[in-house]
Parts: C-alpha cells; structure tokens; sequence
C-alpha cells in the first residue's frame, strides 16, 4: 500500500526554523498500528494523518513514541501541506 506524505516546517516562515511535522495526504483506512509505524518510520516528533471529513474537528496524529493525540492545531499544518504545490 502506498501513501503520499510530506514533511512540513510549522509555526515559521523560514525552513528550518519551526516544528518539523509530516502529514500523511490519504489516512483513511489505515488503523492505529500502521499510523504508529509510520509515525515510528518518520522519526519526526509528529506525524499527522488527514481522513475523510466526518463531525469531528480532530485531527489524529501520532507523536514519535506511539502515543495516540487529538489535537485541533495539527489540522492547520495538515491544511497548509495539502495546499503546497508538490
């Protein structure tokens, strides 16, 4: 199964001088153990998984330990790399 990622530089306009996140484009269907291996894989501090809207205004997103967070901020950095050209 493939997946588009791509890792974003947040809360700055300078590369390399923010949060470094990476923001998986297609993240439905992907259950949590493939999400914390990928998160894992990336070896950044998180990684955020964009899904199909539903009620919710949460985004998932995995820390480089494994640990499940919601958190409303991420869906900012998600929305800004699904807009980058690339």
């Amino acid at each position: 199964m493939t997946r588009r990622f791509r890792q974003v530089d947040v809360f700055t306009d300078r590369l390399g001088y923010g949060n470094p996140l990476a923001v998986v484009a297609d993240g439905d269907g992907l259950d949590d153990e493939t999400m914390a291996r990928f998160a894992r894989w990336t070896n950044l501090s998180e990684t955020t998984f964009v899904l199909t809207p539903t009620r919710s205004r949460w985004v998932p997103s995995m820390a480089s330990d494994s640990e499940a967070v919601l958190r409303g901020d991420l869906g900012c950095s998600a929305k800004a790399a699904s807009a980058s050209p690339g």
